[in-house]
């Protein structure tokens, strides 16, 4: 009699065990052209085109997406299975994050609410779980849980209807701060990046920072990272000691006239840190929110893209022989290098044979432009000298390795470049890359941005990888864990 009963039980275990569905085994509702997937039958034909009117008239009034899923069972947790389903699928617009994903599980007695990180600014975590508890798992508690996912679906749908959404990524993830001439210190940083957090997050008004050796238009840079007209650009250069300040449509500008004074600070910590009270003081009576996505795009010069392809890096396929090829290869390089360098120099005067002068000696007979090539690393010159009549002739070496490059205007190796990555890649979307040149030698300066091509899956991935957010018909949005759950 016990085996009996421990066979049914295990032989229940086994089903139920069965019945666990996985992110992968989920179908698509987009595919069909709804917002609803329900594996369990707790929906009725009504109650889908209800949830899928109200998705329908979310994503026109401001982009915003919400899918609901219903299920009998999962083969996690309810909250792991809902952030790992949403990012897979890519609910909400990409770089905006303004998706939502609603999962019930029925034998669990639990109801997920996902929220996109750009959502869960509007839709707090605290604002989900009120929702659920007064106006949702009453209805799973009567029994009547087809009633109670279309009223979460129209609550979370009247937050986030008159919300205005930005229709473009943030320039920078999580910091609004770039410090290119590198004057900011760590921890100053770190503030910074708060009060521009807690800026937009209670004025609606976006602050980026920038710091760079050599001054540059902030209207033209503002422009080429098209930015809204609720942000503010502030640019402090520092090796010209100026501030420059320029404000979208939407914002009040700080006095401009007192911002340059910053500039005469003893400390660059001090003067952006005034500078972003005196933003924060212009808009201390603003609420101006996010660009909408139906007002139109302001007119800006188009940014330079630049397409980048990267060659794939060596791999040895594990062979010594490969190894000592490439060992030889180098040995050889160098060794043919030291040779070129140092091989005996006759004097075209005399024919007598010269010797190379010392750094220190040689420094004499280089152009300022010269020697600060030497300075930077970039490149190595020799002076060779005959002891008979003293004629001096110099010869350049550039450096096996720099972060130097020709500046197009002054023709020496002083060019800096400065790589910063704007939107990160994805399996499904390429990314974008912002290229900073800054000659050392003379005033020029560029920006370029570079596209970034998108991650490539492995072969044991692909086919699951076919089944990903690209393809999904959703936008790309990201979600972090944010949102609340609740059971009944």
């Amino acid at each position: 009699m016990k085996s009996r009963a421990l066979t049914v039980v295990l032989v229940l275990l086994l089903a139920g065990g069965a019945l666990a569905t996985t992110p992968d085994e989920v179908p698509n509702p987009r595919k069909q052209g709804s917002w609803v997937t329900d594996l369990a039958g707790v929906l009725s034909t009504s109650d889908r085109a209800r949830i899928d009117s109200l998705a329908n008239e979310l994503q026109a009034k401001n982009g915003s997406q919400l899918a609901v899923v219903v299920l009998h069972n999962t083969d996690r947790t309810p909250k792991s299975f809902a952030t790992t389903l949403f990012n897979k699928w890519g609910i909400g617009q990409r770089g905006v994050n303004n998706g939502v994903l609603v999962l019930v599980v029925m034998s669990q007695r639990r109801i997920e609410v996902e929220v996109g990180d750009g959502a869960r600014v509007h839709l707090p975590d605290q604002r989900t779980s009120s929702i659920l508890q007064s106006s949702v798992i009453p209805h799973f508690k009567n029994q009547k849980p087809a009633r109670g996912i279309v009223s979460c679906v129209e609550e979370v749908c009247g937050v986030l209807r008159p919300v205005r959404f930005a229709v473009r990524s943030k320039v920078y993830t999580g910091s609004a701060i770039s410090d290119f001439a590198n004057v900011l210190g760590r921890d100053f940083k770190q503030n910074l990046v708060h009060r521009c957090e807690k800026l937009y997050r209670e004025h609606g008004v976006e602050l980026v920072l920038f710091t760079r050796p050599r001054a540059r238009s902030a209207e033209q840079e503002f422009r080429d990272l098209q930015l809204g007209p609720n942000a503010v650009l502030a640019l402090l250069a520092t090796e010209t000691g100026t501030v420059d300040v320029f404000a979208g449509a939407d914002v009040k500008a700080p006095d401009l006239q007192a911002a340059r004074k910053y500039a005469a600070e003893k400390s660059w910590d001090l003067a952006a840190g005034k500078l972003v009270g005196s933003v924060e003081d212009a808009s201390a009576d603003l609420k101006v929110g996010p660009r909408s996505a139906e007002a139109p795009p302001p007119p800006r010069r188009p940014a330079t893209t630049t397409s980048v392809t990267r060659r794939a890096p060596y791999r040895s396929s594990g062979n010594p022989l490969g190894w000592m090829i490439v060992a030889g290869g180098i040995v050889t390089c160098g060794g043919l290098y030291h040779w070129m360098r140092n091989r005996p120099r006759k004097c075209p005067q005399c024919g007598t044979r010269k010797h190379r002068m010392s750094e220190a000696e040689d420094d004499q007979h280089l152009s300022r432009e010269e020697i600060l090539e030497e300075q930077l690393g970039s490149v190595n010159y020799d002076a060779w000298l005959c002891p008979n009549c003293s004629h001096v002739h110099t010869e350049r070496w550039n450096a096996w390795v720099t972060g130097y490059r020709n500046c197009p205007s002054c023709s020496r190796r002083t060019l800096h470049v400065t790589r910063t990555t704007v939107d990160y890649p994805t399996y499904d979307h390429s990314g974008r890359g912002r290229e900073d040149c800054d000659c050392r030698n003379c005033s020029h300066q560029s920006t370029s941005y570079y596209t970034i091509p998108r991650k490539t899956r492995s072969s044991s991935s692909s086919s699951s990888g076919s089944r990903s957010s690209g393809s999904s018909g959703f936008g790309g949005g990201r979600s972090s864990g944010g949102g609340s759950g609740a059971s009944w």
